[in-house]
């Protein structure tokens, strides 16, 4: 029996990738039950849409990694390899398609986490610019090397086609020299004046490949700056920080699988001649790195889902935060009404309460709003898991007569005169707080 890991590096290619489609499904699972169809758009969609989109460049990655390791026999020994079938022109032309998904599946997963942050802490205008200038650095990075990788030979068809067009080449220049390859190998054909000739250009495949993979963990780190920045001054509890930035840096894992691509890139081109490279798993790691990235960037908005069905992760007592940054819509016709109107025509208005506690200073001020928008960005995730949550205080107005006494009231008309059109000033007023799990009433009179 051979021995081989071929079967391995299959089962690696495909566990991975159905890995990768639950977290993607569960996303969107999470969104249906947390969002009304209306209230899909802006951020949220687009981040949603870059992610559905890597996801299906991500399967079409999967089907042709699948053939290339079929058709190289990556996983068994060298030895046994070349006793094997083989065809160039197919595993050429089947690993040229495979190398036009990598780029576009990492940089629209990167994509996808900056408008995560942009709509959790867009309103600091630090994490605003940063994630401005990174989603331009890696759009920028994924179309370039997109389009590098389509165009690293000229024509295209001399990626899978290039022994047939050399050979056609030579024979139209009467190249039949033998000579040495630019790896040193003897080459018995093909040179004219030393020169081999070629039916086609290449760039140099092996810088490529380094440099790109360097930009890629360079933007993966500097990604990891922005939920940083963003959660350090946040009012929550040191361990829910933790919880939160474990959530967001996540990507640190992809980043771990880039560096080990990268040195995998770099010893693929300084071979060891003691050991045979296929024989090795080595040649799933960008599925491993594309299909990790999809999971670690579902997780975010897993949460809502997680909450269904466990509803009490991540929780413990109740606090109150600064109100939610949504205001109640303000009613009309305040003023004096008799008590035995009904509550559903009962006149009110309602007001954010956004100075609590705090010298009134735009600077405060800005902080708080920051703050609240933050906030409430994280309780749209369900990530306040001390169940933290905003809370709205509405100030019904208008003075109800029977808070008056006799003689109040007697004193009310003398004033009035009768004038039914005259105001009355009062401080009984009654206000009523909300949160999420109920409604209720405290009474402050003559505050």
């Amino acid at each position: 029996m051979v021995s081989q890991l071929h079967t391995a590096s299959l089962a690696i290619i495909v566990v991975f990738e159905i890995f990768a489609s639950i977290f993607c499904l569960g996303r969107l699972a999470s969104r249906f039950i947390s969002i009304r169809a209306e209230s899909w758009r802006g951020l949220m969609m687009w981040s949603d849409i870059c992610m559905l989109i890597a996801w299906a460049l991500s399967v079409g990655e999967t089907v042709t990694m699948y053939k290339v390791t079929q058709l190289a026999h990556f996983g068994y020994k060298l030895v046994d390899a070349e006793k094997m079938p083989y065809n160039y022109r197919e595993y050429s032309l089947v690993s040229f398609v495979n190398t036009l998904f990598y780029n576009p599946v990492l940089g629209l997963v990167k994509a996808s986490m900056i408008l995560l942050y942009l709509r959790l802490g867009g309103t600091k205008k630090g994490v605003r610019m940063g994630c401005y200038v990174l989603l331009f650095v890696v759009f920028g990075h994924a179309f370039g090397t997109t389009v590098a990788d389509l165009l690293q030979c000229l024509p295209i068809r001399y990626n899978w086609d290039r022994p047939a067009m050399d050979l056609a080449a030579q024979n139209a220049v009467g190249a039949n020299q033998p000579g040495l390859l630019p790896n040193r190998i003897p080459w018995p054909t093909g040179f004219k004046n030393g020169v081999y000739v070629t039916g086609g250009e290449c760039f140099n495949l092996e810088y490529f490949l380094l440099i790109t993979s360097g930009l890629s963990i360079f933007t993966d780190l500097l990604m990891l700056l922005i939920p940083i920045y963003m959660v350090y001054d946040l009012q929550l509890t040191p361990k829910k920080k933790v919880v939160v930035l474990i959530v967001l840096c996540m990507g640190l894992s992809v980043t771990a699988v880039g560096a080990a691509r990268f040195q995998i890139l770099y010893s693929g081109y300084q071979p060891n001649p003691n050991k045979d490279i296929n024989f090795s798993i080595r040649s799933t790691i960008s599925q491993i790195e594309t299909d990790l990235a999809l999971v670690t960037g579902c997780i975010p908005d897993l949460f809502p889902l997680v909450r269904r069905c466990f509803p009490n992760f991540l929780r413990s007592e109740p606090r109150v935060l600064p109100p939610n940054p949504y205001p109640y819509d303000s009613g009309s016709n305040s003023g004096l009404r008799n008590s035995t109107v009904s509550d559903s025509r009962r006149s009110s208005y309602s007001r954010r309460v956004k100075k609590i506690l705090t010298p009134n200073t735009s600077k405060n001020m800005e902080s708080i709003d920051e703050e609240m928008d933050i906030g409430h960005g994280m309780e749209t995730f369900n990530w306040r898991g001390d169940n933290v949550r905003g809370a709205e205080v509405e100030v019904k107005g208008g003075a109800d007569v029977e808070v008056f006494t006799v003689s109040e009231g007697a004193d009310i008309d003398d004033v009035m005169g009768g004038n039914v059109n005259a105001i009355v000033k009062t401080t009984q007023f009654t206000v009523e707080e909300q949160d999420a799990d109920s409604v209720y009433e405290h009474k402050w009179s003559n505050v």
